[in-house]
Parts: structure tokens; sequence; C-alpha cells
């Protein structure tokens, strides 16, 4: 595996981080999550297609888009 060191700003060491803690993973494990779906969003961004954060409709509610997730070309 290769080793690469990068720069981020407090705020999104922090909010790594905090979801690494929350998930009980490392920093690195949460980073390699983190590039993992960068490459997902990239690869149905190639396609024509969005990355979005959608609200799953129960007991009769609509499921809707609560955000969509954009990759800059």
């Amino acid at each position: 595996m290769a080793r690469y060191t990068i720069d981020l700003s407090g705020k999104v060491l922090s909010d790594l981080d905090k979801f690494a803690q929350k998930h009980h993973i490392s920093r690195a494990e949460a980073a390699r999550r983190a590039f993992a779906i960068l490459a997902i969003a990239d690869k149905e961004s190639e396609e024509g297609n969005e990355l979005g954060i959608i609200s799953v409709g129960k007991g009769g509610e609509e499921t809707k888009v609560v955000s969509r997730i954009a990759v800059a070309s």
C-alpha cells in the first residue's frame, strides 16, 4: 500500500476525526472511505449520473432527494 502526505484544513481534519471516532475506525480508514466515495461520484458523473442523499419514505411518506453531490469537471 502506498503512503502519502496531504494537508487538510482544521475543519476537514476535525470532521474526519469525528467520523472515525463515531464509527470506531482509524483516521486512515475514514480517509480511504472518503476517497472511495469520491471515486464512485466521479465514475457516475462520467456516465451522466449524480450521487445524492435521499430520504427514504416510510409509512406512506414520499422518498425524496435531500441533497445532490456534484463532482467538478
